[in-house]
């Protein structure tokens, strides 16, 4: 009888759980997160090339700045570059790539450049190639790195 009642108390809890209003959904906390620097390459074959070949590596991690490279033309020869936390989530494939880089808001139709701010707000965009004195002067201005900006936080 103690067996009965306890499951007749069980299904009594989860008909009410399962008419509870379900919660809306949980916005991802970028706080604590690096920032984001997307390349996106569904244009010139040589964008994503050109771009990671020449950043200084030692000045983004100083920085905390993750790289993710989402590229079309080199999806067949190229492994997803990606530095920092985003590396454990790159896609293998071309079809897993395109739909990864429609979520970092790449345009599909061309190449550019995507900064995120610890926010998670999309700080820039540059469609053609970023030096690493134009982004480290960006991240390392006041507007960048004030409390009060509404970025860096």
């Amino acid at each position: 009888m103690a067996f009965q009642t306890l499951i007749l108390a069980g299904t009594i809890a989860i008909a009410a759980v399962s008419d509870a209003p379900k919660a809306g959904p949980v916005l991802r906390d970028f706080s604590n997160d690096p920032v984001r620097l997307v390349i996106c390459n569904f244009g010139d074959e040589d964008f994503a090339h050109t771009q990671l070949s020449t950043i200084n590596w030692a000045g983004y991690a100083e920085r905390q700045v993750t790289v993710a490279e989402f590229s079309e033309a080199r999806a067949a020869t190229h492994v997803s570059t990606a530095f920092g936390p985003m590396s454990q989530v790159m896609s293998l494939n071309l079809t897993g790539r395109k739909r990864e880089a429609r979520e970092q808001g790449c345009n599909l139709e061309s190449n550019e450049i995507i900064l995120f701010g610890k926010s998670g707000q999309v700080v820039a965009r540059w469609n053609e190639y970023l030096s690493n004195d134009d982004l480290f002067q960006l991240l390392d201005s006041d507007k960048f790195t004030s409390p009060s900006s509404g970025i860096a936080n």
